[in-house]
């Protein structure tokens, strides 16, 4: 640093703001520094940074993202993570991610990155207890909690979730715009909480629209990851099917379920038998058929949870218990690849 400096001609305490963004420095005597150490072939050692950081204020800059019980390759978690790395970036935070199984006890069962403070704080998601959220409580650091919980295990949390009734009334919504009557649906697990959430908000969804609502059209698989085709093979297989639309709210099980449609109408179909709704990670995902997506907005509940974090740590103070809801927009069905333009998609709130 004394050769970064020197060669600048600056002092030491300006290079040391320069490199950490200070607002102190000016952006040309930032350039400047940064031009300086591109030169000199100058590089910071993160862990002797990390070190002084939390020497002078007692913090890291740094977030974890925690996931339990579920992969990080899972698509519906990618959208997630590209907007907590956003807003962690925006506050000049680093962001690290962590796994949890689901059947830690105590904090000597985390992962050292929270068992040891290496982080300023941590958001969650994944299949919560009400143990694993007062084991974290015992840790002392802030988090938050990303998507939709029962009241035991967030009771004590600032949970952010996306609006799930809405989500569930427009999907069930541009059905019958469609002129679909007999509504189905699809979910691999009927006994964790977000699953009965679906379930409970799209039989509101079906009754609010005027349409009967019919148990005998929900159908349910045996658990996480097993696959839609097995239990829904055979309904495609009827004759005169008993569902005219269909809503699957998890975009991969959204895809084993376009095949069973293409399978019975062909790839070429324009008005398939079976209107597929669903919620799609990012907007550019198509279904090889004409569908209705909800776009998840995963990215922007993790920013919107990543900011209450971050605003949280910069004052000093746990995240107070709450629930901030993110409402997602909906796009009518057209052929694949002729989507509404996601910049001016139909929201909920435009609906009512």
């Amino acid at each position: 640093m004394n050769d970064v400096a020197r060669e600048a001609g600056v002092s030491k305490s300006t290079v040391s703001r320069a490199l950490n963004n200070s607002p102190m420095i000016s952006e040309a005597v930032r350039r400047k520094v940064a031009a300086t150490c591109e030169r000199l072939g100058y590089r910071i050692n993160p862990s002797i940074q990390d070190l002084v950081q939390k020497g002078r204020n007692g913090r890291t800059r740094s977030l974890a993202f925690v996931q339990v019980g579920h992969e990080f390759a899972n698509p519906a978690y990618a959208p997630i993570i590209d907007g907590l790395a956003e807003a962690a970036g925006e506050a000049d935070y680093l962001l690290g991610l962590a796994r949890l199984t689901g059947t830690e006890t105590q904090v000597y069962d985390l992962p050292r990155i929270l068992r040891d403070r290496r982080v300023d704080g941590f958001l969650v998601s994944g299949y919560l207890t009400a143990k694993l959220t007062r084991l974290f409580d015992d840790l002392g650091l802030p988090y938050v909690v990303l998507g939709s919980y029962g009241e035991a295990v967030v009771r004590n949390c600032l949970c952010v979730h996306g609006d799930m009734d809405a989500v569930m009334a427009e999907l069930v919504e541009a059905l019958k715009r469609d002129g679909r009557r007999r509504i189905a649906y699809f979910s691999e697990e009927k006994d964790l909480f977000s699953s009965r959430r679906a379930l409970t908000a799209f039989e509101m969804a079906v009754r609010e629209t005027g349409l009967e609502y019919r148990p005998e059209l929900v159908f349910t698989g045996d658990g996480p990851y097993c696959g839609a085709v097995r239990f829904l093979a055979a309904p495609f297989r009827e004759e005169r099917l008993a569902f005219d639309g269909i809503v699957v709210y998890d975009y991969r099980n959204a895809l084993e379920v376009s095949h069973l449609i293409a399978a019975r109408d062909g790839l070429g179909s324009a008005r398939p038998k079976v209107m597929l709704a669903t919620v799609r990670p990012y907007t550019y995902y198509h279904l090889p058929i004409p569908a209705i997506y909800a776009d998840g907005k995963g990215d922007e509940v993790a920013r919107v949870g990543a900011r209450q974090l971050i605003d949280c740590i910069n004052r000093g103070e746990p995240c107070r218990p709450g629930k901030i809801m993110v409402r997602v927009p909906v796009c009518d069905p057209q052929p694949p690849g002729q989507e509404r333009d996601a910049t001016s998609p139909r929201t909920a709130a435009e609906a009512t």
